[in-house]
């Protein structure tokens, strides 16, 4: 993975900190990070990426931002599979959109609440993970026809 872009500034510090074995990096990238000016939160995936990766990690500096009251400084999601970052830094844009996309989100759930219709299929990814999907056949499908994985 490309230090330059995760770190920012402070490559040397992090030169240092990746010659250390694996199991000593939870413990140096905490060290790293609450020493530099900022957290750094990583969201460690596996599988393909996924657009929706980006929006968990940003409501999580939404989070942490309002239980300690300052922002994150950078985002990055961690592809395991594919050994790259994806680092994102945190602005005040990104964060009112993220509240924009909560609010937006609270709202669907209570018209959802609300809604006395019948509801309707809508067969994607989380299909793959759906406690539903051995008894659906519209997301057994999608699973059969989608080449990502179970």
């Amino acid at each position: 993975f490309d230090v330059d872009e995760l770190v920012g500034d402070d490559l040397e510090r992090a030169r240092y900190i990746m010659r250390f074995p694996s199991h000593s990096w939870q413990w140096l990238w905490k060290k790293f990070i609450v020493e530099s000016e900022g957290k750094v939160l990583i969201d460690f995936k596996s599988g393909r990426s996924m657009p929706s990766h980006l929006d968990d990690l940003r409501f999580y500096a939404l989070v942490e931002t309002l239980r300690i009251g300052t922002p994150p400084r950078r985002l990055a999601t961690y592809y395991l599979d594919q050994g790259r970052f994806l680092p994102e830094d945190v602005t005040v844009d990104l964060l009112e959109s993220t509240v924009s996309r909560v609010i937006a989100s609270a709202e669907r759930i209570v018209a959802l609440a609300e809604f006395d219709g019948e509801p309707t299929e809508s067969p994607g990814p989380a299909c793959r993970w759906c406690a539903e999907r051995d008894d659906c056949p519209s997301g057994q499908r999608f699973i059969e026809d989608d080449p990502g994985q179970i």
